[in-house]
């Protein structure tokens, strides 16, 4: 069949398509008729934008990229056919082995690229899961190949990503990108439990991270406990009074940099609340007579422990999980003349 611009762009439309060089947005025609500079193309952008969008600027997709950067991932010498043949191996491959992966729409040649679209349902997307939703296709498909000269580029993952006009010529070596396949389908990705999983995963992950982080932290607190103590006995009286000294500092003052974006009221008590909640202050306050912060229910200043008032250094220690000799690191690089 004869694989026509209109077509191509029609089975991708979402919204509007933005065209542009990288620098600005053009018009279509102004895109088509350009040969002498590299053109891109997005689809699903806000119809009243005027400048090139960001991922916040698309309010809808139907479809993704597979790019496979096949001169970059390999480290011989392989020609324009030898890419084009080596699709038709992987198309083979897939419809043979793989009851997803083979459900791709186009193919775009674009020179040391090949560009595998896939299309389904137009939707609206939560910017981050799209991201995770499309890396989670990424690492099936690689895991598929096992093979670095087909892997996914992952860098294409962004819900804004931009690629290769066809029929516009590439100027690093003034070859014109092709459609070179298409069959009619979309495919068969079940978008919804491909992100609930990936979520599971993620939370999982999280999680292990953060027990490895504790972890890591007692072991390393116990060793430097056994290296310092004999020191620290020594040393006791000087370092008391050293630490009255970081205590001293006002608390008001040590919370506003750990969370600038809470500011001290003129009462003295409390912290400006994020604008867009109903609430006017948050649920931390300063206390003058303990200088300390105190946390009555808020989630900012919580640590998971009985206590609810924290001191200026204890603050800091436990808001960034540091150990002392950090904390005393972190009090002289925001106050000035701590010695």
């Amino acid at each position: 069949m004869e694989f026509t611009l209109d077509k191509f762009l029609n089975d991708l439309q979402s919204w509007d398509i933005e065209y542009n060089n990288l620098k600005t947005v053009l018009t279509k025609e102004q895109a088509i008729s350009n040969t002498t500079e590299n053109i891109y193309f997005l689809a699903g952008v806000k119809s009243w934008l005027d400048k090139r969008a960001s991922d916040s600027d698309i309010i809808s997709k139907k479809y993704f990229c597979i790019d496979l950067d096949m001169r970059n991932n390999c480290n011989f010498e392989i020609t324009d056919e030898d890419i084009i043949s080596e699709w038709k191996r992987i198309a083979k491959y897939l419809f043979n082995e793989d009851n997803m992966l083979w459900a791709w729409r186009y193919i775009v040649f674009s020179w040391n690229w090949l560009h595998i679209y896939y299309t389904f349902p137009e939707q609206e997307f939560d910017i981050e899961n799209y991201s995770y939703w499309v890396q989670d296709i990424y690492e099936q498909w690689d895991a598929w190949w096992g093979d670095k000269l087909r892997y996914a580029d992952h860098a294409c993952k962004n819900i804004a990503r931009i690629l290769r006009l066809p029929w516009t010529i590439n100027q690093k070596n003034w070859a014109k990108v092709e459609i070179i396949a298409y069959q009619d389908m979309d495919c068969g990705f079940d978008i919804q439990w491909r992100w609930l999983n990936e979520l599971d995963r993620l939370l999982y992950e999280q999680d292990r991270e953060k027990r490895k982080r504790l972890e890591d932290f007692e072991k390393k607190s116990k060793i430097e406990t056994l290296i310092t103590w004999w020191s620290y006995k020594s040393k006791k009286k000087e370092m008391e009074i050293f630490f009255n000294k970081l205590d001293a500092i006002p608390a008001y003052l040590v919370s506003e940099k750990l969370l600038p974006q809470f500011k001290f009221h003129s009462n003295e008590r409390n912290f400006l609340s994020d604008s867009k909640k109903w609430n006017r202050f948050t649920w931390f306050f300063y206390s003058k007579d303990l200088n300390a912060i105190i946390n009555w229910g808020s989630s900012y200043y919580n640590f998971w422990e009985t206590a609810s008032w924290y001191s200026p250094t204890v603050l800091v220690k436990n808001h960034f999980w540091m150990n002392w000799k950090e904390v005393v690191a972190w009090f002289k690089a925001n106050f000035n003349n701590i010695t």
